[in-house]
């Protein structure tokens, strides 16, 4: 639990995180972008239900993330998502569109200011690779919902599209981060990316009740 909240592997046996290694799904152990998404709407929704403001919601859903991003040790990937997600909910709050690769870049700039080293730390690299690819993914399933629309495709093809937007985030973050498994770790697990489309859905319960 530790592990899947606060990306702590300290209590975790070494075989254990190995076989994580292995099967592809090392990441679950840290902290990403999803925890935090996770944690800001939780805290939206329910900032929502006291009637507050979008600024007022904003500013106690960031003060939540400084918390937990402190809890979790400001790892260069706990500190890339909650730059990116506090990002998104200023976009939101001030009404402007939210730039994926823009906020990847400014995060990395903000990182590297205040620890150049930080460049040759496997989980930056692992983390902002990873975001790139997912970056890309939803570019790319953006540009097929725009081009196909559900009036005019066939109930056939439409499993067919949705299947592939389902398959393309955990490919292209699959595929993005290669080149630095092979570096680090010699070797990589390609099935990892099945393993991956079975364990995301099941992510946000998981986590949820994990953390409650």
């Amino acid at each position: 639990i530790c592990g899947l909240l606060f990306g702590k592997r300290d209590y975790i046996l070494y075989d254990t995180i190995e076989l994580f290694s292995v099967a592809g799904i090392s990441h679950l152990l840290c902290v990403s972008g999803l925890h935090l998404s996770i944690l800001s709407s939780v805290i939206n929704y329910a900032l929502m239900l006291l009637f507050l403001g979008k600024k007022s919601r904003t500013a106690f859903t960031f003060i939540f993330i400084a918390i937990f991003s402190a809890m979790a040790g400001f790892t260069p990937s706990i500190t890339r998502s909650a730059i990116m997600t506090t990002l998104a909910l200023i976009s939101q709050c001030i009404r402007r569109d939210y730039d994926g690769p823009t906020a990847i870049a400014l995060s990395a700039f903000l990182i590297c200011i205040f620890n150049p080293y930080v460049i040759s730390n496997i989980g930056f690299l692992l983390s902002f690779s990873a975001t790139a690819g997912l970056a890309l993914s939803n570019w790319i399933n953006l540009n097929i919902r725009r081009k196909f629309s559900l009036k005019t495709v066939n109930p056939i093809l439409l499993i067919g599209i949705e299947i592939l937007r389902m398959v393309l985030p955990c490919f292209f973050a699959f595929l993005f981060t290669i080149p630095i498994t092979i570096c680090v770790f010699g070797s990589i697990s390609i099935y990892s990316v099945i393993i991956n489309l079975i364990i995301s859905p099941l992510l946000t319960p998981l986590f949820a009740f994990a953390f409650f």
